[in-house]
């Protein structure tokens, strides 16, 4: 699994991973699911909606940063070059889709990339299920928050 820190927008972040390994590695994108940040009631944290609509409309995104183009949504539609299908981008909670440092310190919600190794089938239920044939082989992570011993603090 790779994990990425870097300041970059998350879009930008999440074009990287998807470029690196349907267009560089060649991994079939058909093999790919997303996972995001559901949210968690119980910590007040809401899900993590912004990724979920990059993974949604991921050809804009590619196609606005192979332009210089700041990302506006609904007036590059014949442009589209490829899209992550929605039933392949899936919420997940604190367990599989928020990261910490430890008790305190830094956080934030993640996305991750799964592969399937099998392929040709609908593997949605095998993500973040242990299961070996479906692994997560990247994870971005968002630093949102700083954790007190109390609770979680917007950065």
């Amino acid at each position: 699994c790779v994990c990425v820190c870097v300041c970059v927008r998350q879009e930008e972040a999440c074009w990287m991973a998807w470029s690196l390994l349907t267009e560089h590695y060649g991994i079939p994108a058909d093999r790919l699911y997303v996972s995001y940040f559901g949210g968690d009631a119980a910590s007040g944290l809401l899900a993590d909606e912004e990724t979920r609509h990059i993974w949604l409309d991921l050809g804009y995104v590619y196609i606005c940063l192979q332009l210089g183009l700041r990302l506006v949504l609904g007036h590059l539609t014949g442009l589209l070059l490829f899209r992550v299908p929605p039933a392949r981008i899936l919420p997940f909670g604190l367990k599989d889709n928020f990261w910490e440092m430890g008790d305190t310190g830094p956080c934030g919600p993640c996305t991750e990339i799964h592969y399937d190794h099998v392929g040709g089938r609908d593997a949605a239920g095998l993500v973040n299920a242990d299961n070996p044939e479906v692994v997560e082989i990247w994870n971005l992570v968002f630093i949102q928050y700083n954790r007190s011993v109390f609770t979680p603090t917007p950065v």
